[in-house]
């Protein structure tokens, strides 16, 4: 059994035996294993793997992006251990409920936050923060996952920030006029793609950026191809 090309590999749970039965594990950002299984993993072929994460008995996992509000934090147990695999999201909550909820947190990822006391009242319950403290616009729009930034997609902004966890493409037709006019200001975390100009119009937007970018070729226009193989021809 050959496993590739998946961002999360959760083996908790998984025998030891069945853990034998892998040949290989390929291009996977996080495995997850559990204190039953993790020694014997650690025997499997490897390549391309970004880390290995052990989740006690106690804890429970959750991945993604977390908006931690009132409203998530009730649907927590009390005194939960939790472990989160992704980015926290702090627009504010209520201190006494969250004490209530969490007992202790081990974060991978960035804590992305505009309300400082409940940011600080995060960090109190967090053991490991293995990733960055940004702090952003109080209620900004998000933009998660992969982004195809068009027209209609600026339009829909209505003068809010922004925060975007995902690769962004620049459409051919967005004008680095469009973007600066329609975004006043953003954390961004992923890559970026498209022409020049617009890249630079989009970073110019970004006060915290994670990530990196890649420049699209520009478009050619039909009669600039027909002149370009009479030339040499």
């Amino acid at each position: 059994m050959i496993i590739k090309d998946v961002p999360i590999l959760d083996l908790r749970g998984i025998s030891v035996e069945r853990i034998g039965h892998i040949e290989q594990v390929q291009n996977v950002r996080t495995v997850v294993l559990d204190r039953t299984n993790a020694e014997v993993f650690m025997r499997v072929p490897r390549t391309d793997v970004r880390s290995h994460l052990i989740i006690e008995p106690d804890e429970t996992l959750c991945t993604g992006q977390i908006e931690f509000d009132d409203g998530y934090l009730r649907t927590l147990q009390d005194g939960t251990c939790g472990v989160l695999l992704g980015q926290a999201l702090i627009d504010g909550f209520t201190s006494s409920l969250f004490f209530q909820k969490l007992r202790r947190l081990r974060i991978y990822g960035q804590v992305l936050y505009s309300h400082p006391p409940s940011a600080g009242a995060l960090l109190s319950r967090t053991e490991r923060l293995q990733g960055q403290l940004l702090q952003m616009s109080p209620h900004a729009l998000r933009w998660i996952g992969s982004t195809h930034l068009d027209s209609d997609r600026l339009r829909a902004i209505g003068g809010r920030a922004l925060v975007s966890i995902g690769p962004i493409t620049i459409d051919p037709q967005v004008s680095a006029s469009d973007i600066v006019a329609s975004i006043p200001s953003m954390v961004q975390i992923g890559e970026v793609k498209g022409r020049e100009d617009a890249v630079c119009a989009l970073l110019s937007r970004c006060h915290t950026r994670l990530g990196t970018y890649s420049l699209s070729e520009v478009q050619t226009e039909p009669s600039v191809h027909h002149a370009l193989r009479v030339l040499q021809s």
